[in-house]
């Protein structure tokens, strides 16, 4: 399953893995942008904050959640949303901006949790979460994760050779993003 599934990019790679995809997202748009480019997936318009109604219990192996979870109001429902419906021997992948790099760009406090509303290009109004590492991890805990693996992404060596300013600076400083796999703690029912 992919969460936020956007234009179907990460669904098109699952699908050409051999993988059946169910997602969702909260935009008709990027719904329709899915189906167009991975027909043999599953889409619907779905809001993050809402229950995952039409999937049962433990019934998904893989649940891909990049680049959303900073904009759940109420993250660790989410993602114990996200918990329910894996199978227990199944994994979450959740990326999310880099809390450094976040806190590089809006300075201020890094280990306040605090809600950012800004104006992206084209008019479009966000809101996000930052949030220090620390939180995301605790709030995966409170979830009833384990953290299997985190990556801190960090770009090719042959990047260089296309911007190497750009290459010498994001490989010095994390303003990227980061990735968690993680897996239900057993311990919790």
């Amino acid at each position: 399953m992919t969460d936020t599934v956007g234009p179907g990019l990460c669904a098109e790679e699952l699908v050409a893995r051999g993988a059946s995809v169910t997602g969702f997202d909260l935009s008709p748009r990027m719904i329709e942008l899915a189906r167009e480019r991975v027909p043999e997936g599953e889409f619907r318009v779905h809001d993050l904050a809402e229950r995952l109604d039409w999937l049962p219990d433990a019934s998904v192996d893989l649940v891909l959640f990049a680049l959303a979870l900073e904009y759940a109001d109420d993250r660790v429902a989410v993602l114990r949303e996200l918990r329910r419906v894996l199978r227990p021997d199944g994994a979450l992948v959740v990326s999310r901006m880099h809390p450094t790099g976040d806190w590089l760009r809006h300075g201020g406090n890094y280990f306040d949790v605090r809600l950012v509303e800004e104006t992206w290009h084209q008019g479009w109004r966000v809101r996000y979460w930052l949030a220090p590492l620390e939180q995301t991890c605790e709030e995966l805990r409170a979830a009833g994760f384990l953290i299997e693996r985190l990556v801190e992404p960090r770009p090719l060596p042959e990047a260089e050779r296309v911007d190497p300013v750009r290459h010498e600076r994001v490989t010095k400083q994390p303003k990227g993003f980061l990735a968690l796999r993680v897996v239900p703690d057993p311990r919790v029912s």
